[in-house]
């Protein structure tokens, strides 16, 4: 794989049709990414393929060969398991549940909601989370980037920031910043 990063989008994951690269077959549908707690990092994608939604096929992100605009590539079919196997081996959580999620310090100030996380594709760390004050707040400031740190928690209702992450929040986009 190539050692530069490259960083997906959770939102531009989810719903895409991912194939085997060698054989251009498909193998399902993204339906959620698996979150490692522990690691801190997308440990695998949860795939939904045709008429059998309960067998839930999964296929670990180092096994991922690409991301592309119009699908997702995997390794080969050997590298496909089941959502029971990755749930044996990681204490984990679907980053999908994350989405809404209030973003606040440790004294409960809020930074806004998870409106996308961000994930180098090479190593399934998770590089940021973009949040949402809301539309109008987002069309005129624009949404706030936060740099993810090792401290950040995911608790069940929440993304409690450390003090590093906080410190380094930025804007993207918005009004207030194509009129300077």
């Amino acid at each position: 794989m190539n050692e530069t990063v490259k960083k997906v989008n959770y939102k531009n994951i989810i719903g895409k049709q991912a194939f085997f690269a060698k054989e251009n077959r498909f193998a399902g549908t993204v339906k959620d990414i698996v979150f490692g707690l522990d690691q801190k990092k997308a440990v695998a994608l949860i795939l939904e393929k045709g008429l059998l939604p309960k067998l839930r096929p999964a296929v670990l992100f180092t096994d991922i060969v690409d991301i592309l605009e119009n699908k997702v590539l995997i390794k080969s079919k050997f590298s496909m398991m089941t959502m029971k196997d990755v749930k044996r081996n990681h204490h984990n959580y679907m980053l999908g549940n994350y989405q809404g999620k209030k973003i606040c310090n440790k004294t409960g100030k809020e930074y806004g909601r998870v409106y996308d996380i961000i994930i180098n594709l090479y190593t399934g760390a998770v590089e940021a989370i973009e949040a949402s004050d809301g539309l109008l707040q987002d069309a005129y400031n624009g949404r706030k980037l936060i740099p993810f740190m090792d401290q950040v928690e995911f608790a069940s209702e929440m993304i409690i920031l450390d003090k590093i992450s906080e410190e380094e929040i930025s804007h993207c986009g918005g009004l207030k910043e194509s009129n300077s």
